[in-house]
């Protein structure tokens, strides 16, 4: 059963999820995944804290539901795949997660993201350097991802 209540909770449960898959049936080279997964959990975190701290959630909340669907998305796909013996079906999984992952940041989430960061720039360093991070970690969690392919 899969409950969780809000963002952060969505977050969380879906990179747990990614976590315990990857310990039942990846290898030591799927780490990596695990670790981004973490880093953008945090990051999203930060963020959120930065926002509700400024009042300004309306700046970043749009985004930020946009970074917990990509790690839901990307995150039960990656699931999916770890589910699967080391053969064809996970490297299609795999490849199937790479491209979720590069159709949510085509279909706007870079986008919006880097108009979440100029916007915090005009009202706080700190909360456009959190904003920053998120935005550098998915990067790279999507660059590990296409890494795989």
């Amino acid at each position: 059963m899969r409950v969780a209540t809000g963002r952060a909770s969505e977050v969380s449960l879906s990179v747990h999820e990614v976590d315990v898959a990857v310990h039942e049936g990846g290898t030591a080279d799927d780490a990596g995944i695990v670790m981004v997964m973490r880093l953008i959990e945090r990051a999203s975190a930060d963020l959120d804290r930065w926002s509700v701290t400024l009042g300004a959630q309306h700046v970043c909340d749009g985004w930020l539901d946009s970074c917990a669907q990509w790690v839901a998305g990307v995150g039960g796909t990656l699931v999916s795949a770890f589910s699967y013996g080391d053969g064809p079906e996970r490297k299609i999984a795999l490849a199937l997660a790479a491209e979720e992952s590069s159709m949510r940041l085509l279909m706007g989430m870079e986008r919006e993201g880097k108009e979440t960061i100029s916007v915090l720039k005009n009202l706080d360093g700190n909360a456009a350097r959190a904003a920053g991070e998120l935005a550098a970690r998915i990067e790279l969690a999507d660059r590990i991802l296409q890494a795989r392919l």
